[in-house]
């Protein structure tokens, strides 16, 4: 009988040690503390360079030579403010009249220099004069596009005439002697100077809106569309 109750409280006392020990376990586990996922760190922020301007003293253009064009608000009636740019012309119109920059008394002008032999820039920019005419003002009462060449031995009169009647009524093709059309490029500050080892002209392709007084008011740069131009257009009309 003795041994019997030896032998219970053996397994009795194994029992109890196994229950301790099991509960023990379940504490430890527990308070295990849990594992944070760890946050992704954030995407470094890209640094914002701005544009310098293109030319000393005149204003902030939108193409820089190498370099994305800048957003079409970058330039206005602010940043031009005061800006000596434009002035006295004499030239001759495509339709043979002699004409100064004050042949168009009341309307604001748009002014660009270019040549007809130009593959790309000067058929894409009267384009857009052409679409700002058509959608803006068809008959020409408030604007006067003013297309000035930069190469006046081979864009004569006649063929001036001929260019421009491709575009829009309202655009007027300018040409004259070497010396009127450099004095012309001066006023502006428009670059233009023959290509290497070509027929081509390299040249500025800005356009400019003047005041009927003459004040530069706006440059517009290849980055323009029409509808833009028009908006700035009526900021000033």
């Amino acid at each position: 009988m003795k041994s019997g109750w030896k032998a219970f409280l053996v397994v009795a006392a194994i029992g109890f040690a196994l229950g301790g020990a099991f509960a023990l376990f379940r504490v430890e586990v527990k308070e295990q503390p849990v594992q944070q996922e760890s946050e992704a760190p954030a995407a470094p922020v890209a640094e914002i360079v701005a544009e310098p301007p293109v030319l000393e003293g005149v204003p902030p253009m939108p193409e820089v030579a190498g370099a994305a064009p800048a957003a079409p608000e970058a330039v206005s009636a602010a940043a031009v403010a005061g800006v000596p740019v434009g002035g006295a012309f004499t030239l001759t119109d495509h339709k043979g009249n002699a004409v100064t920059e004050k042949s168009w008394p009341g309307k604001h002008k748009l002014v660009f220099f270019g040549f007809t032999s130009c593959p790309d820039t000067c058929p894409a920019t009267l384009q857009k004069l052409a679409a700002v005419m058509e959608n803006y003002d068809a008959k020409g009462e408030k604007l006067a596009p003013l297309f000035i060449t930069v190469d006046p031995a081979h864009d004569t009169q006649a063929v001036m005439a001929a260019y421009v009647a491709g575009y829009n009524p309202n655009i007027i093709g300018l040409t004259g002697t070497a010396e009127q059309v450099k004095a012309a490029e001066d006023a502006y500050k428009a670059y233009a100077a023959p290509a290497a080892a070509s027929a081509m002209v390299d040249h500025s392709s800005y356009v400019y809106l003047m005041s009927p007084d003459d004040k530069l008011l706006e440059v517009f740069g290849s980055g323009e569309t029409a509808e833009s131009i028009i908006s700035k257009i009526k900021l000033h009309l």
